[in-house]
């Protein structure tokens, strides 16, 4: 699309042949229709002689367009190309980049899901609740198009999140798969969403990094099923991800070599879902060493499973259990462990906000950092960042603390 546009007449003109010239203007404002400014001299020309053109210009080269003899119509149609070149800057300026920003919103949404909202369960999950609630909400505020969404419809989303109970952090990550949506829809977000609004939409709280103590551990084992009880000792002695243990298979436990591997699964692996693939978070593969009182309990399991399933804990109806944290919450709650006062404590469920799957990994973590040394222990992780290890690695206790200082500074009892 040109970026400007100007009104001029071609005509040929005496002793010159054809030309283009200016327009000229009357004392009343108005242009007169058989005139033409050609190199400051003012020509007068007949009405069939020659016609206007609008004069574009796109990367540099003038382009022309015959618009008839009308005054009147060729003005119209400059207005209207100008016009349109205005809107086209100003959604430029807005972060509007395609033909998108026209279309409903309710419309993208399906397109949006079925090209991002792959991989993990969790991100499947994550793709589609964000995504959903975010045009529900436009919908309800009257925001029917990519094009009226704005800073102020981002920042209403964050404060619905919050409102549903949704805490900072994962407010910080929807924000994230919002982007994502916006620049799908045709928005620049980055010229939608002001430099402060972004790093206040972005930021993550640092919170205290939460391990279980060994007490607790011992009274959740002791509340637990045998079956969650084998679940989540391996949470705990593996340091694997929520979703690494529910679609592990038989076959990634090497119990010659005591080792569990961490292995993606490609699509048509899953019988329920031909379509389901699975990767870990951060894309690493790893093996993962089993301590020998875990490799007794999971060889046992092995020997009382069901033959025909690979599954190491499928449910009843032998798919992936990804419903595992609720069960956790439930078991301790059972081992009388819920704190009394948080948030899911005070709901109505009764499910205390302590019991957290991540939980399991940061002990792990941190239990691994007092044998091996970091690199190893973010290989254990799996993470692609040794920062990423950082946040799940629980300090010393203050006990541990307290006698590194006296013994730093020479202190005497």
């Amino acid at each position: 699309m040109a970026n400007s546009a100007s009104l001029l007449r071609y005509a040929s003109l005496p002793g010159l042949g054809w030309r283009r010239g200016a327009l000229v203007q009357g004392k009343n404002g108005r242009i007169k229709p058989n005139a033409v400014l050609y190199n400051g001299v003012e020509y007068t020309v007949e009405p069939e002689n020659g016609h206007f053109q609008i004069r574009q210009y796109e990367n540099g080269k003038s382009i022309y367009t015959n618009c008839g003899t009308d005054v009147e119509q060729a003005l119209a149609r400059l207005a209207q190309l100008q016009a349109k070149a205005t809107l086209l800057t100003a959604r430029r300026k807005l972060g509007m980049t395609n033909e998108r920003t026209q279309q409903l919103l309710t419309d993208l949404l399906s397109p949006f899901i079925e090209k991002y909202a792959h991989g993990s369960t969790d991100t499947v999950y994550a793709y589609r609740y964000t995504a959903t609630s975010f045009v529900n909400l436009m919908t309800r505020r009257g925001t029917m198009i990519s094009a009226n969404i704005n800073e102020d419809s981002v920042i209403a989303f964050d404060r619905w999140l919050e409102a549903q109970g949704n805490k900072k952090n994962t407010r910080a990550t929807r924000y994230g798969y919002i982007r994502c949506f916006l620049r799908y829809c045709g928005l620049d977000p980055n010229k939608l969403i002001s430099p402060e609004e972004h790093k206040k939409l972005k930021a993550k709280p640092k919170l205290a990094v939460e391990t279980y103590s060994e007490d607790e551990l011992l009274k959740l084992f002791a509340a637990s099923s045998e079956r969650h009880r084998v679940i989540w000792r391996a949470y705990r002695e593996l340091g694997l991800r929520e979703e690494e243990l529910c679609f592990a298979f038989w076959c990634d436990v090497d119990f010659d070599h005591a080792v569990w591997r961490v292995r993606f699964k490609p699509k048509a692996t899953f019988w329920w879902n031909r379509e389901l693939a699975w990767k870990s978070k951060d894309s690493e593969e790893r093996d993962i060493p089993i301590p020998v009182g875990l490799l007794k309990e999971l060889a046992a399991l092995k020997m009382n499973a069901e033959s025909t399933n690979p599954l190491v804990f499928p449910t009843r109806g032998g798919q992936a259990d990804i419903k595992l944290l609720k069960a956790l919450k439930s078991d301790w709650r059972d081992a009388g462990l819920n704190c009394g006062h948080c948030a899911g404590c005070l709901g109505n469920r009764n499910e205390c906000s302590r019991a957290k799957i991540k939980t399991f990994r940061s002990t792990y973590l941190t239990t691994m950092s007092e044998h091996v040394p970091l690199p190893s222990v973010q290989a254990l992780a799996g993470h692609s960042d040794i920062k990423t290890t950082m946040r799940y690695l629980k300090p010393a206790a203050m006990d541990a603390l307290q006698k590194a200082c006296n013994k730093a500074f020479g202190a005497t009892e």
